[in-house]
């Protein structure tokens, strides 16, 4: 808990105990994600077999396409949501909450959305072999769940979080399983969003 609170400059006071259960489950995540190969050695068969293939992976590549395309279109995307939904969030000063939206949710939560499109890819094409129509349901279906983990009892513009989970996902396919454009594109709305522009 220490190294935690360290990491992020905070004392004991400015610290939470969700935040820091939200701190703990996104570290768990990424971790899983970089020791997953490592970890999938450990599974015994037949248990192994039923695990989907995946070439998910976080490549910087072209850095135009990757980094600066998903910034733009982010950025169109919030004034269409300010124009069409009329929201606008209130800055944000709290140094954890910010730390955490920007540097850990963004990468989790697309590790989480893309080993939910994974998985359930793998499941409903064995019902179904049009990959356009498997494809689209998973994508509303994965943004449907990360959306319902983003409700509490204080939420609001549930419409904007389930649009915005459909745009990740959607580069998620677009980038061929590359988590960074995606996450590159949360991370740039959640800056918007802590700290808003007005239009």
């Amino acid at each position: 808990m220490q190294i935690i609170k360290r990491f992020f400059l905070l004392n004991a006071n400015q610290i939470n105990h969700m935040e820091l259960f939200a701190i703990v489950i996104f570290l768990l995540i990424i971790g899983i994600f970089i020791f997953r190969y490592n970890i999938i050695e450990h599974i015994k068969e037949p248990f192994r077999s039923f695990l989907p293939s995946s070439n998910m992976n976080l490549k910087l590549g072209n850095m135009s396409k990757t980094v600066l395309i998903p910034i733009v279109v982010t950025v169109i995307l919030y004034i269409f949501y300010v124009r069409l939904f009329g929201f606008v969030y209130s800055p944000i000063s709290d140094l954890t909450y910010t730390s955490v939206s920007i540097i850990l949710a963004p990468l989790s939560e697309q590790i989480l959305q893309g080993c939910l499109i994974i998985g359930f890819f793998f499941i409903f094409a064995k019902v179904c072999k049009n990959k356009w129509i498997v494809g689209s349901f998973v994508l509303v279906l994965s943004a449907l769940i990360m959306t319902a983990g983003h409700f509490s009892p204080n939420s609001t513009n549930l419409q904007v979080h389930f649009l915005s989970f459909v745009f990740y996902g959607a580069i998620y396919y677009i980038y061929n399983e590359n988590l960074l454009p995606a996450t590159i594109a949360h991370t740039t709305w959640n800056v918007i969003i802590l700290n808003p522009i007005h239009f």
